[in-house]
Parts: C-alpha cells; structure tokens; sequence
C-alpha cells in the first residue's frame, strides 16, 4: 500500500524540502506523493532559471546602453574592452539560458499535445492497465521472508499473500462493473452537438466579418469623398469657375453625384448584410440554446450517475485496504 500511498507521512521518507536540487529519491520511498513533489520541484526549478534570465536580460540591456553610452562620450579603451567583455558574456549565457529554455518547452509541448489528444474511452483502459502493472510488479518483487532457515531449506518456501494482492483484483473488478458505456456515449452525442453548434458559429462569424470589411469599405469610401470634394472645391475657388455656374458647373455636378451614388450603393448593402447577419445570428442563439437545453440534462446525468458509481468504487476499495490495517494493529 506504501507504494500507491498519497501520504509521505511513513517512516524515513524524505520531505519534499529536503530534495534541494537532487531529485531522485530512494526507490523504497518511490509513492504518488513523492512523484508529485518532484515534478514540483522541477517546475520550481524552471521558474528559477525563467526568473534568473530575466535578471540577466535586464542586466545585459543595461550594459549595452552603458557601452552605448561610452563609446559616445569617448571613455578609456581599457573601460571600453571591459564592458565589451561583459556583454560578450552576458550575450553568451542568454544563448544557453535560450537554448535550454527551447529544449524544456519543446518537451512540454510533446507532453501537451499527448494530453490533447487524450480520449474518455481510452480513460477505464489506462486505469485497468495500471491495476495490471502494479499487479505484475508485485509478482516481480514479492519476496517470501523465512525466519527460520531450517524450515527453509527443508521445506518449500510459505507463499505470502500481501494485502495489496487482494485490493488490485477487487479494483479491477469493480472498474470492469462501471457504467462506461452510458458516459461514453452521452460525452458523444455531446460532442457531436457542439459540432454542429460550431459549424452554425462559424457561417455567423464569417457573416459578421463580411459585414465589418463592407463597413471598412464605406468609412474609407466616405474618407475620400470628403478628401476629394475638400480638394475639388478649393480648386474651383481658386480658378475662379464659381462665378459662371451654366459653363462649367454642370458636368462637375454629375462627377459628384456618381461618387455619392457609389457611396449610397456601399451603404444600402451593409444594411442588407447587417439585416441578414442580425437574423442569422437570431437562428444560431436560438439553436444553440434549445440544442443545449435538449442534450446538457442528459449528458449531466450519465456523467453523474459514472461519478456516483466511481465514488462509490474507491470508497468501498478504501474500506477494503483499511479494515484489514486496522486487524493487524489490532492483533499486533
């Protein structure tokens, strides 16, 4: 039970305070606490070197604008080569701290991406497949301890029959019993839902984005009107052609206007797409919600009813592991 234990509390394991920086821990104190205190510490580590590059990045930058600022002002060379001497350096470690930084994410990226792509229905296999490993682990390592020598070498060995023997087959029986089936296909048919909820997301969304280009499209449209009739106007000042209206006014006056209609014909489709985005996305709130109305109860059911089952499992698997503790102190 020591092995599978989340406590740390048995006798001459080491706390998590007393790793420092060595991460390895004695394989006899090997338990999920103490796997979880070593990724915790590892974090801890990285986000000491994040914090030191940090540091070093803000130190670097304020030796290249002392250089900077020594080369203007014409310093000694010997000063110049020295603060040369501590950016190259400076340089040199932000290179390495980068590197390492690259390596870390890239396997965190790997890590993540399997996590990603990680399965409900694939959940009950990785935890049968556990119960089988620990179970095969304890036949590699049981061993029989004899106290008598004589009793050994004359007679076959007594098999041992450790507590955690019996607990591995009463989990994986009970894993074998769990409501996996209903869980899964409502996660399912849920999924395939949001699929679709998606897709309709989707057509609204790239409604609406048409709508905000065509509005774009109108504002720039207005901005050179207003630009060219600003310009336009000015021009007619200064040549004088206001004074004759009948000569010259009247072809000016159609330029203008189909200009203006060009800027009207902009304005009349926007409201038409905003008309039409505006019901779409009606449609899609209203679908939306009665989908999510019609399936959420049910998805929340099943997987209320797994959870109850789950929750029911460990228990009785915790009264199964404890009781007979609770014997041998008794006997003891």
């Amino acid at each position: 039970m020591h092995v599978i234990t989340w406590n740390r509390s048995f006798k001459n394991l080491p706390d998590q305070e007393d790793l420092g920086v060595n991460f390895e821990i004695d394989e006899r104190f090997e338990t999920h606490a103490t796997v979880l205190d070593r990724m915790l510490a590892w974090e801890k580590k990285l986000y000491d070197e994040v914090k030191a590059g940090e540091l070093m990045k803000i130190d670097y930058q304020k030796k290249v604008d002392l250089l900077h600022k020594q080369k203007k002002r014409g310093v000694k060379l010997e000063t110049l080569e020295k603060t040369k001497a501590a950016v190259s350096h400076l340089h040199t470690s932000m290179a390495k701290m980068w590197s390492s930084m690259h390596r870390h994410h890239k396997s965190q990226f790997l890590i993540i991406s399997g996590i990603r792509a990680f399965e409900f229905d694939k959940l009950m296999d990785h935890q049968k497949g556990y119960i089988r490993a620990l179970n095969a682990w304890l036949k590699l390592n049981l061993i029989s301890i004899e106290s008598n020598l004589k009793e050994k070498v004359s007679s076959p060995p007594r098999q041992v029959e450790p507590p955690i023997k019996n607990l591995l087959y009463a989990w994986h029986d009970q894993l074998e019993r769990l409501p996996v089936e209903l869980a899964k296909t409502a996660i399912k048919s849920f999924t395939e839902v949001i699929s679709n909820i998606v897709l309709l997301q989707e057509e609204e969304v790239s409604l609406r984005r048409r709508c905000e280009e065509t509005r774009r499209d109108l504002d720039r449209k207005k901005a050179q009107f207003e630009d060219w009739h600003r310009r336009y106007t000015e021009r007619k000042a200064s040549q004088g052609e206001e004074a004759n209206p009948e000569a010259a006014n009247t072809p000016s006056l159609d330029h203008v206007n189909e200009r203006r209609i060009a800027i009207e014909e902009v304005e009349i489709r926007l409201k038409e797409e905003e008309k039409l985005h505006l019901r779409l996305a009606r449609q899609v709130r209203e679908k939306t919600l009665a989908n999510l109305r019609m399936h959420l109860p049910e998805l929340f059911r099943n997987m209320a009813d797994f959870s109850f089952f789950c929750h029911d499992m460990y228990s009785s698997l915790r009264k199964s592991a404890v009781l007979p503790m609770l014997r041998d102190e008794v006997q003891g």
